[in-house]
């Protein structure tokens, strides 16, 4: 579905289409940005990559940008599509990235994984449908708005919106998810986030998940596409960068917080990842922030 068809502004590229239909939603493809689906009423059978879900009314997930897909069997569909491009949006995060929920739903790709993902989906119960319904109203109108402000207004709902699925998550009946493979990396990348300055060495890494190591390696890289030290590192480099630009610390103490206990190896690896050392890095950016 090309771009000048989902946003009204190709330059604020957040919009929301609501389908209520009977026949079949044939293949189709989302270009490069995220699809956040809610079903708010109905049933019906989500296909993709050959494999078929069965959905129905509550039912939360994300589909990334350049996935083919379709839906079958329907009956009674309301199906909401809230599709936006993150990078360009600029959403401003902060430390939702430490929640299990947000893990779970935006970072964890649920197309590429096996048919557990689905089998354990994010499903909202009787009293937090209308909720995110009402959310969703709100982001509609603020979007068909053409007064000013209606941009800032849209973007505090969707915030809104995310939030109040993320919490929803973590408030989900702990026996149905707390054991699932793709919840138990998510909560391990989410404590990385939270405390990169934790040591979070490979033995501590397979405590938390309950796992050996080849099966944290195997479920990390197939959900990350990245090892847990690879990833640990980047975001140890990212809150390093954040630190440099956003505080006066010395390069020794962002290093130390950011959980390098070697600063010259800090260094080392801070320059292969940004090409800058911290101190330049300071320099150059710190006066454009």
């Amino acid at each position: 579905m090309p771009r000048h068809f989902v946003f009204r502004n190709p330059a604020f590229p957040l919009g929301v289409k609501r389908i209520q239909d009977q026949t079949p939603l044939h293949y189709h493809v989302h270009e490069d940005y995220l699809e956040l689906v809610v079903i708010g009423g109905g049933h019906a059978t989500h296909i993709i990559d050959d494999m078929k879900y069965s959905i129905g009314p509550g039912d939360v997930f994300v589909i990334q940008g350049g996935r083919v897909h379709a839906y079958d069997d329907i009956r009674n569909l309301d199906i909401i599509n809230i599709l936006f491009d993150p990078e360009k949006l600029n959403l401003q995060l902060y430390d939702l990235q430490s929640c299990t929920g947000y893990q779970f739903l935006f970072r964890i790709d649920p197309q590429s994984l096996e048919k557990d993902r689905f089998d354990n989906r994010f499903r909202l119960n009787g009293q937090q449908i209308p909720v995110v319904m009402a959310l969703i109203d709100s982001l509609v109108n603020a979007l068909n708005d053409d007064l000013p402000g209606c941009q800032f207004k849209a973007i505090t709902v969707f915030h809104q919106l995310i939030l109040n699925l993320v919490m929803n998550y973590s408030h989900m009946d702990a026996g149905g998810i707390a054991n699932h493979v793709p919840h138990l990396i998510g909560a391990l990348a989410g404590s990385m986030e939270r405390d990169c300055s934790q040591p979070f060495n490979i033995d501590e890494m397979c405590r938390r998940t309950n796992m050996s190591r080849a099966s944290l390696f195997r479920y990390f890289k197939k959900y990350f596409q990245s090892t847990p030290q690879t990833y640990l590192e980047n975001v140890r480099i990212e809150n390093a960068s954040r630190l440099l630009l956003d505080s006066e610390l010395g390069v020794g103490e962002i290093a130390v917080r950011c959980g390098f206990d070697d600063h010259a190896y800090f260094a080392r690896r801070f320059r292969l990842a940004t090409g800058y050392c911290p101190g330049d890095f300071r320099k150059v950016f710190k006066d454009r922030s």
